[in-house]
């Protein structure tokens, strides 16, 4: 099996990124050999990875990679992995300038988010300020999801590179993508396929609806919505929204969503499909079910019935679907869910009355 490499190299002040240097490639032992066996076939890619975000766990980014490794990629780690200062993998200036490090490297064809968590956003301004000195960064691909999800847009939308969300390497996550799903997200890596194919179920569909074909994008709810009214945030007019979340209560996505539409951010959006929403449960409060009486615990009860996670989606993005007179999709396996698949955005799909929701080939 390859083994994963490390890649090294810093830059400080603004001026353009320099090439980062080949490490040793590591051997099973866990030593460095200065002399390592060149590979018998060219990587299907070389892939960097950083950590935008949160502090990245060590061994579980080591099991990641190794797993892309194994699939004849070339993984590198930057140097900036391991930093860890306060709740983020580094400082705001370590981070951006990691990523501005392998964003100009040359050999590098694919940027690998090491984890979300929180942090990318703080990023955003930084990069404005050096790309406005030193350029913008050659196309390659970003790859992530979460936290990473205002990092996908940004690097699509303003240097023109591709935007993969999906499994990163420092998570459990890609543990559990198996079989197709990871044969699909390693081929879609590699650049071996531009396209994707997955089966949906109605939440809300108007009346008379066919078919409507647009761009893709989206990501995260919570990230989606924390830069509205700011320079980053997301243009949707004309497009598919795509939305996953995890750990938020329905009530506060409504809200989300709410807001988004009151702001006019969701105006134009052609339609909505929905990823995994994990952990997004609904709950109801304890109430008392009689007066109390005397010292003894009181009986309690639920204030109401909870719901269903269809009936949450259905309440939150259906009703939405329906004030916007567009269709609401859900059921993509795409998100903080078991064993999540990849979905490349940016790129133009269609939507159809039964479900059916991909790429035109």
């Amino acid at each position: 099996m390859k083994k994963v490499a490390k890649r090294t190299g810093k830059r400080t002040g603004t001026s353009r990124p320099k090439q980062a240097k080949r490490a040793p490639r590591a051997s099973k032992s866990g030593r460095k050999s200065t002399s390592a066996p060149a590979p018998s076939r060219p990587p299907r890619a070389i892939v960097g990875v950083v950590a935008p975000s949160s502090p990245a766990p060590l061994v579980e980014l080591e099991i990641g990679a190794s797993r892309l490794a194994a699939e004849g990629f070339e993984v590198f780690f930057h140097p900036q992995v391991k930093q860890v200062d306060a709740f983020f993998a580094g400082t705001d200036s370590e981070r951006a300038l990691a990523l501005l490090d392998y964003a100009f490297d040359p050999d590098l064809t694919v940027i690998w988010a090491a984890r979300g968590g929180y942090g990318a956003v703080r990023l955003l301004p930084i990069l404005d300020e050096i790309l406005a000195k030193v350029g913008t960064p050659e196309r390659k691909t970003l790859v992530g999801f979460s936290d990473a999800t205002v990092l996908l847009e940004y690097v699509r939308t303003r240097w023109g590179w591709r935007a993969i969300h999906g499994p990163m390497p420092a998570t459990v996550h890609i543990e559990r993508v198996r079989g197709k799903e990871w044969r699909a997200f390693t081929e879609l890596l590699a650049g071996e396929t531009d396209g994707f194919a997955f089966r949906t179920r109605p939440i809300h569909r108007p009346e008379g609806f066919t078919r409507v074909q647009g761009e893709v994008v989206g990501g995260n709810l919570a990230m989606i919505h924390s830069v509205l009214g700011t320079p980053y945030a997301f243009d949707l007019k004309g497009k598919i929204l795509f939305l996953e979340e995890i750990g938020e209560a329905p009530y506060r996505m409504d809200r989300m969503m709410q807001q988004l539409h009151l702001a006019g951010a969701l105006d134009g959006v052609k339609a909505i499909v929905l990823g995994t929403f994990t952990d997004c449960r609904d709950s109801s409060p304890q109430v008392y079910a009689a007066a109390p009486k005397g010292r003894g615990k009181p009986k309690m009860k639920p204030l109401r019935r909870t719901l269903s996670e269809r009936e949450v989606l259905a309440t939150v993005f259906g009703e939405m679907g329906a004030a916007l007179g567009i269709p609401v999709y859900a059921g993509l396996p795409v998100g903080h869910g078991e064993g999540p698949g990849a979905l490349e955005l940016g790129v133009v799909a269609e939507l159809e009355a039964d479900g059916s929701f991909g790429t035109r080939r």
